[in-house]
């Protein structure tokens, strides 16, 4: 919104009133605000509503883009890959789009507090009397700052306001266009990985057991998500706790798009469908190799029963106690750390009842008669692959020979063809060379026909002059 008009008109109505002679008050007044200055201030606070609402929507479609994003890489095809990434590139270009309004309103703001300042320094310079107080209170209230009493204290104005909500929508614009690049990093990692487990060579389970293992995965996103809400509703309940004990009752502005989503199950994580025993391995490796790095993060943040309990413990309660030891951390702004502590290690010495272990997976004997008549309709699958490669390759290779024979039959077709060409070309040149030797030969003798011609015509136009003097 343009309101550079409305900004000229207020500076030049102030302008005109500071010059008017002074009346006959001896006391200083302050004047009411003029039609264009209220309605220069609406027409800022209206722009700086719709800026926030269109950031408020651009952070939260930007949020719902990168949830969809995250919650469909567990199930994504090849084919939904392009929608996810226009959905990003959307949300990129909106959030760009507001951050580009944002500064452009920044810019518009900064003429404002110029304009007031150099009206400001004008009037000082000048030597304004009493009555133009007024006028400059005026101005100073709609645009800036402007000392206060003797505490030296400021006053903000509506620019200052509106400059300070710019800055922190600002602030919010570019965390989330953060979040956004991250999403889509994320996703070109997962293309990537895509592209090179399809041409890893890798069976495909039939559709039985994919249905199976897609069950099984549910499962364990579901468990996940409620495990994370549980933990998320824990650490939400101590920063509260934080903020009503030390905090002084200050009351915060909270946005709905500043909510941060529920956390997604298998950020980063692809499921691939193998087969069972593959997936339970890659786990089982997974969860082994952050066993002990887990117990030592917890063993660095304070917690050493916690540690202790978690080398005893199995990997199933590993999330369980970082969740615990996230607590202390986070309550340590607001006194809080003891409290945490305490509960923490009386959790993980023994008071409490012990955090649940994962116990070693066993097939049973239908499962593992099952796994076996699939692994054995593999391999006849990957037998009769074989055997039907190995068919076509054989075919090629005679199609192969074949091309190859009526290949050298042309060749040998030009080759004669080439060589009777020149056999010709060679005869042309030897008979032009034979009847140009033949022309050479008269011509190289003195009395040639070509001079006995001159001759005889000479003795013609002798003979003739002769007859005509006689006849005379």
């Amino acid at each position: 919104m343009d309101i550079s008009y409305q900004l000229w008109s207020l500076v030049e109505q102030a302008r005109r009133s500071a010059t008017t002679p002074p009346a006959s008050i001896t006391l200083p007044s302050r004047r009411t605000r003029t039609t264009e200055e209220t309605q220069a201030t609406d027409s800022l606070l209206t722009t700086s509503q719709a800026l926030d609402r269109a950031a408020d929507m651009a952070i939260d479609r930007a949020t719902a883009h990168i949830s969809a994003v995250m919650a469909a890489l567990d199930a994504v095809t090849p084919s939904s890959l392009a929608h996810l990434q226009n959905s990003l590139l959307l949300s990129d270009a909106e959030l760009l789009s507001v951050s580009s309004s944002l500064n452009a309103f920044t810019e518009t703001l900064t003429k404002v507090t110029a304009l007031t300042e150099a009206r400001r320094r004008r009037g000082r310079f000048n030597g304004a009397p009493s009555t133009a107080t007024g006028t400059d209170d005026a101005v100073e209230d709609f645009a800036g700052d402007k000392p206060g009493g003797q505490d030296g204290n400021s006053r903000s104005g509506v620019v200052a306001h509106l400059r300070q909500a710019v800055s922190t929508l600002q602030q919010r614009i570019a965390s989330k266009r953060l979040h956004v690049a991250l999403a889509k990093e994320e996703l070109a990692l997962y293309k990537t990985e895509l592209f090179l487990y399809g041409h890893c060579g890798v069976l495909a389970c039939s559709d039985e057991v994919a249905a199976e293992l897609a069950r099984c995965v549910e499962a364990t996103r579901k468990a996940a998500v409620s495990r994370g809400q549980h933990g998320a509703k824990a650490i939400e309940g101590a920063e509260v706790n934080a903020l009503s004990a030390g905090g002084g009752g200050q009351q915060r502005r909270h946005h709905t798009s500043s909510k941060s989503p529920a956390p997604m199950p298998g950020f980063g994580t692809t499921f691939r469908v193998v087969d069972g025993m593959v997936q339970r391995a890659a786990e089982t490796v997974k969860a082994a190799g952050s066993h002990a790095d887990s117990a030592l993060h917890v063993a660095l943040t304070g917690g050493h029963a916690a540690a202790r309990q978690l080398l005893h413990a199995g990997t199933a309660s590993v999330a369980e106690i970082l969740m615990l030891g996230a607590l202390p951390r986070r309550g340590s702004c607001g006194n809080l750390s003891t409290p945490a502590a305490e509960t923490l290690v009386a959790t993980a010495g023994g008071g409490a009842p012990r955090l649940p272990t994962l116990q070693p997976y066993e097939l049973t004997n239908e499962e593992e008669a099952h796994l076996q008549e699939q692994n054995r309709a593999l391999l006849e699958a990957q037998r009769q692959a074989s055997a039907q490669d190995a068919k076509a390759v054989e075919a090629l290779v005679r199609e192969l020979s074949q091309l190859t024979s009526l290949m050298n039959e042309q060749v040998v077709q030009q080759t004669e063809q080439f060589s009777l060409i020149f056999k010709n070309t060679e005869a042309a040149h030897t008979n032009v060379k034979k009847a140009m030797n033949e022309v050479e030969k008269p011509l190289s003798a003195f009395w040639n026909p070509t001079r006995q011609l001159v001759a005889l015509l000479w003795l013609c136009m002798a003979v003739l002059v002769t007859v005509n003097w006689a006849s005379r």
